[in-house]
């Protein structure tokens, strides 16, 4: 009886990354000021502490899916939160829409929802929302009392200056 030959090691081949397209560089940065602008304007979780205690991890969280471009990077529908309440309110958003609600009103819950519309953003338009939201940041830093809730529109447009 002859034994078998033993099999040979396959090598695995190195994982070929593609790099990132100038609009998916212009969305990573838009997230990137995004996040500065909550983390310093929340000062904390948007919800009460879990038994076990906030983790230390700080996000933005979204009340309407990131996957909706026309409020990705609206402020209203932004908040602070920390890892583990984040990945809660992934699982369970009826929370955080609750939490929501009682702090902004049902009103502001219907704006966001009725600015949810399903609109492609022109690369053009991302590159005038970033230079919006650096500037709504320089303020943020200059004063850090200043609480910067507004649309992506009247970000985009310029109107959230002569508010």
């Amino acid at each position: 009886m002859n034994p078998k030959p033993k099999p040979e090691k396959q090598v695995k081949e190195k994982r070929k990354y593609h790099k990132k397209s100038p609009r998916q560089k212009l969305e990573t940065e838009l997230d990137g000021v995004v996040k500065e602008i909550v983390l310093a304007r929340d000062n904390g979780c948007v919800c009460p502490p879990p038994p076990s205690g906030h983790s230390n991890a700080r996000q933005p969280g979204h009340l309407i899916s990131r996957r909706v471009k026309t409020l990705r990077w609206d402020l209203r529908n932004v908040h602070e939160q920390c890892s583990s309440c984040n990945l809660k309110h992934n699982t369970r958003p009826e929370i955080y829409t609750k939490r929501f609600i009682q702090s902004f009103g049902t009103v502001a819950f219907y704006d966001l929802e009725r600015d949810s519309k399903p609109v492609k953003i022109q690369e053009y338009e991302l590159e005038e929302l970033l230079g919006q939201m650096k500037l709504i940041r320089e303020k943020q830093i200059d004063n850090p009392e200043w609480k910067p809730y507004f649309s992506q529109a009247d970000i985009l447009s310029g109107a959230w200056s002569k508010k």
